[in-house]
């Protein structure tokens, strides 16, 4: 588990410059920033002391540059404890300017006393002067920190974090263990952060950028302490030595130094130099097989775009020509259901009009026997008058004859005259009111069937 966490070194990235640096005068911290890219320029002023080691260029800078601000104690303490540094931002567009906007850091340098009064744990929030173990782990852009107490806490608990990123603890391990602080060798004062692959020489930032501005060191390749290690190859023994010659024994194929050349006498060995200009003569080919085998990927890649839109407009019209489809089959499963519903409406249609037509011939039947009770109702009155009615002379007509049915009874002629005119005018009432009769059952009936319907 990993003791203690102590980010002297510090990142922010582009467009997140803080407000406010504090550098405490008993430590050293570090601070690193990204300025310019995106078609802006960007111009960094500042009136920091040369206790500060910073490459910031006095030039304006269009392309992305990391700069470094660090504060070195031994160099001596300013009198003024606080600097600016302005950044000013003009971007671009067309190559005029369209917008300007400036930002100022404040950079602070405060005494170890009032680093300690203002630090506090921002889990448990106590003081540094409260806390029974007073080992604080502080940010050096930001006042918060963590005691060694709700460090382990977060630690086994694997909430700790370094800005949005979760620490990897191997990391951790690794840059916990004791290193040797390499000094510039220009300024034994300042600690060396890069190294010249060309001088093989450990310079701070000030130095290296004041001593490779002369046309001789000025292609000079830089790579910083952390990069070291890695410039030339190391003995698998000795791992502090050089080393100067590869072993192409079968069981060795390794690089060796000087002080393993005399037990590999035997082995047939190559300088380290020449073996790794081999090495960068296979990389580079195979570099430029990859950029090869990138650039047929990318036209592959072009290729089947080209295709898949091709396939795509394909796939549209297919899609049209479906939708197309589905609607027509719809629509014909739709006319099959409207005929169905036709036939259907069809059939209760007639049904309605066969039971319909039942009705009106039983209304009719039943008009028609209403009609003959009306009329032997208005004929029964006059029936039974004719039932009193007393002739002057009745007279026994004898029966008819089988041969002659016409002959009836004999009478005078005046009372068949006068029998025959009464019958004769009762059968021209009886016409008249059966004719009314008629209508009026004639209205009726069609209002009934009105009513019906």
């Amino acid at each position: 588990m990993v003791k203690y966490w102590d980010p002297d070194y510090f990142k922010k990235e582009k467009e997140e410059h803080p407000d406010w640096l504090f550098f405490p005068e008993h430590r050293r911290t570090s601070v690193q920033f990204t300025v310019g890219g995106d078609g802006a320029l960007v111009k960094v002023i500042h009136n920091l002391p040369p206790c500060f080691i910073t490459d910031i260029p006095s030039s304006p800078i269009r392309m992305k540059t990391t700069l470094h601000i660090s504060y070195d104690s031994r160099a001596g303490v300013p009198t003024t404890a606080v600097f600016i540094v302005k950044v000013e931002t003009k971007r671009t567009v067309n190559y005029r300017i369209a917008e300007t906007s400036e930002h100022c850091i404040g950079v602070r340098i405060i005494s170890e006393e009032e680093w300690k009064d203002n630090l506090a744990c921002i889990e448990c929030e106590n003081l540094y002067t409260e806390i029974e173990n007073p080992k604080c782990f502080a940010f050096p852009l930001y006042r918060g920190s963590l005691c060694r107490e709700c460090y382990e806490w977060r630690l086994s608990k694997g909430e700790i974090f370094v800005g949005a990123v979760r620490i990897n603890f191997a990391v951790l391990d690794i840059s916990a263990r004791p290193t040797t602080i390499v000094s510039c060798q220009r300024n034994v004062h300042h600690e060396a952060d890069v190294f010249c692959l060309q001088c093989s020489k450990d310079y701070c930032f000030h130095c290296y950028v004041s001593s490779h501005s002369e046309e001789e060191t000025k292609n000079h390749q830089m790579i910083n302490q952390s990069e070291k290690q890695w410039a030339h190859p190391k003995c698998f023994v000795h791992k502090e030595s050089d080393a100067t010659m590869y072993c192409f024994d079968q069981n060795c194929h390794k690089y060796v130094c000087e002080i393993c050349c005399t037990s590999h006498k035997n082995c047939r060995g190559l300088p380290a130099a020449e073996v790794m200009a081999e090495r960068k003569t296979e990389i580079e080919d195979v570099l430029w097989k990859l950029i090869k085998l990138e650039k047929e990927f990318r036209q592959t890649r072009h290729v089947i775009r080209v295709l898949g839109e091709k396939n795509e407009e394909k796939a549209v019209k297919h899609r049209a020509t479906l939708r197309t489809w589905r609607a027509k089959f719809f629509l014909d499963e739709w006319r099959l259901f409207e005929q169905w519903r036709l036939h259907d409406l069809a059939e209760a249609t007639e049904e309605k009009l066969d039971k319909l037509k039942k009705a009106i011939e039983n209304l009719t039947r039943v008009v028609k026997q209403k009609n003959n009770v009306y009329e032997g109702q208005t004929l029964l009155p006059d029936a039974i008058k004719m039932t009193r009615w007393v002739p002057v002379s009745v007279f026994i007509a004898p029966p008819l004859p089988m041969d002659r049915p016409e002959d009836t009874c004999e009478g005078t002629i005046e009372e068949r005259f006068r029998f025959k005119s009464y019958l004769e005018k009762r059968e021209r009432c009886m016409m008249r009111k059966r004719k009314a009769g008629k209508l009026r059952n004639k209205t009726r009936i069609r209002a009934g069937a009105a009513g019906v319907l």
